[in-house]
């Protein structure tokens, strides 16, 4: 995704559900920018949300992970827009770090 700063983004996060044993995957959430080399990685989940309206669905997940090496509390929201629209991907860092943007190439699945 191009976030609100302009840089491009590799965003990712995986979140299942507390009775899906089928997925092998972590939760996690991780964003590189690709234009400066600003890295983060989740290290805990301590809580996640879900959310469904008519024309969208919303993951909000909270936790704690390393920006850069430096430990930091983040939240993550994502909101997958079906076909109306492109999926909206925001991460805020206690460090003062944030970006927010669309998604210009993949797609947020929420199921």
């Amino acid at each position: 995704m191009h976030g609100d700063d302009w840089h491009k983004h590799k965003v990712h996060f995986h979140k299942k559900s507390p009775c899906d044993d089928r997925d092998d995957e972590d939760d996690n959430v991780r964003d590189d920018d690709e234009d400066n080399g600003s890295h983060f990685q989740s290290n805990a989940i301590t809580a996640s949300s879900f959310g469904i309206d008519d024309s969208s669905q919303t993951v909000t997940i909270v936790g704690s992970g390393l920006h850069n090496g430096l430990p930091v509390g983040f939240t993550m929201i994502a909101v997958d827009n079906g076909s109306l629209a492109p999926g909206v991907f925001t991460l805020i860092l206690t460090d003062g770090y944030t970006v927010a943007g669309i998604l210009d190439d993949g797609e947020i699945v929420i199921e």
